[in-house]
């Protein structure tokens, strides 16, 4: 009212509901692009995708134009073994000198060592230098391979020449003619003759015209005593079963013991004669 005084003001009221929701403004204008941000780590390498299909062989091309000859290469040389002084040689014969190979350089090139001519010859190649010894090798296993088979037999040999035999002519003879081969009896050996001669010294004297062939043996021991005749008369032997009998150098003895029969002749110190006539046979 007008004129009234103001009251104290009052409490404050209970905040309203909330209205409804506004239309929405008008787009404002697009602000300025803004700087641009760091690069990114690359990201992992994807899974490989699988292989396409061979495709199909596309058509044979055409030949192509036969393309131009070219240069003509530099001559080649004309090999002629061992260079001879004797032998004129052509423009790019090669031969071979002194452990090297050289190429001639002209026409009509006759007795030029190709060595010291080197207006008239090239070396080619010459000998490499002595490479350094190789180290031993290791030795090899020494393997004894099994015995082979026999062989077979060879062929007879030819028959030898006849032997040269000798004569024996008995006992030595002073004066007697002798040749080669001849063999004597003297001083109880055996000897040779070497040469033609008439026995004019004794053979154990005479090396020139004799050789020893054999000599006689050293004495025996001394055998037992033997039966005498009368002992024979008086029994002995029917004892012993032997009999015995001796007259000047021959002695002569009967063995019966075992029932055998045993005969035995010497003369002196020398068996001459034995016979055996055991089991009925005579030896």
């Amino acid at each position: 009212m007008l004129g009234a005084s103001s009251g104290v003001a009052g409490p404050i009221g209970v905040t309203g509901a909330s209205g409804p929701t506004g239309p929405m403004g008008p787009v404002g204008a697009t602000a300025p692009q803004g700087p641009a941000g760091t690069s990114g780590g690359q990201g992992p390498q994807g899974i490989s995708g699988l292989q396409g299909f061979q495709g199909t062989q596309g058509f044979q091309g055409g030949q192509g134009i036969q393309g131009n000859n070219g240069d003509m290469g530099p001559a080649g040389l004309t090999w002629q073994q061992t260079w001879n002084s004797a032998t004129p040689y052509a423009l790019n014969d090669a031969v071979s000198f002194s452990s090297g190979s050289y190429i001639s350089l002209q026409t009509g090139n006759l007795n030029h060592a190709p060595d010291s001519s080197p207006a008239l010859w090239s070396l080619l190649a010459k000998a490499g230098a002595t490479g350094p010894p190789d180290t031993a090798g290791a030795a090899g296993a020494s393997v004894t391979g099994p015995a082979g088979t026999s062989g077979a037999s060879g062929l007879n040999g030819a028959t030898g020449s006849e032997g040269q035999g000798y004569a024996v002519r008995g006992a030595f003879i002073l004066g007697a003619s002798y040749v080669p081969y001849d063999v004597v009896n003297s001083d109880a050996s055996s000897w040779v003759a070497l040469l033609a001669n008439t026995g004019q010294a004794m053979p154990d004297g005479d090396s020139t015209n004799w050789s020893l062939l054999a000599r006689a043996g050293a004495t025996g021991l001394t055998g037992a005593n033997g039966y005498s005749r009368q002992q024979r008369s008086s029994g002995l032997d029917r004892s012993h079963g032997r009999v015995g009998f001796s007259r000047c150098c021959w002695s002569h003895w009967l063995d019966r013991r075992g029932g055998n029969e045993r005969h035995q002749w010497r003369y002196r110190s020398n068996w001459f004669y034995r016979a055996d006539r055991s089991n009925g046979h005579e030896r």
